[in-house]
């Protein structure tokens, strides 16, 4: 598994790509910027098959809207959001496999109900995408994973205290 950081543009927050043999998936896509995912993908000899949000509000899926018609990767969000843009909804602990990565949806409530992480154990690494989650709402998740665990969230990799079990 490889895992690319991307800025977001006009201080927005960072998206991150992970390929896992040929397949890729992007979480929280900047949507102005599209093309950079599957550019990114290809270099990596993958497509891009899935869109993993974090945060995505009522409504507010339209950035990912031209990935989803230009790539036909399927956008996975909480599945009590609804939106026009076609989608796959889920809950905590679903799983969904990117190439040979097995990727597990996991709630991680902050201030709205639909915050969501994703945690994906790869090959050889893995991560906890956090998107805008709290270090409390961490805390509730971080001490169940593999000690290894990359911790993303939404501003770029930051050090995760871990406490003792």
């Amino acid at each position: 598994m490889f895992i690319e950081r991307f800025s977001g543009t006009c201080g927005k927050r960072v998206s991150y790509l992970i390929v896992s043999e040929d397949e890729a998936a992007v979480v929280d896509p900047d949507g102005s910027v599209p093309e950079r995912y599957v550019r990114a993908a290809r270099r990596h000899g993958a497509s891009l098959v899935a869109i993993l949000d974090t945060r995505l509000e009522i409504g507010d899926a339209a950035p990912h809207r031209e990935l989803v018609r230009r790539t036909g990767a399927m956008l996975y969000v909480w599945d009590e959001i609804e939106t026009d843009v076609p989608h796959q909804g889920v809950d905590g602990d679903e799983m969904i496999l990117i190439g040979s990565s097995l990727v597990v949806a996991m709630e991680t409530p902050e201030l709205l109900p639909e915050t969501m992480s994703w945690y994906v154990d790869g090959e050889d690494q893995r991560a906890l995408f956090a998107g805008d989650a709290s270090v409390e709402a961490l805390a509730q998740v971080v001490p169940y994973l593999p000690g290894d665990t990359l911790i993303l969230p939404a501003g770029g990799p930051i050090p995760v205290p871990r406490a003792k079990p």
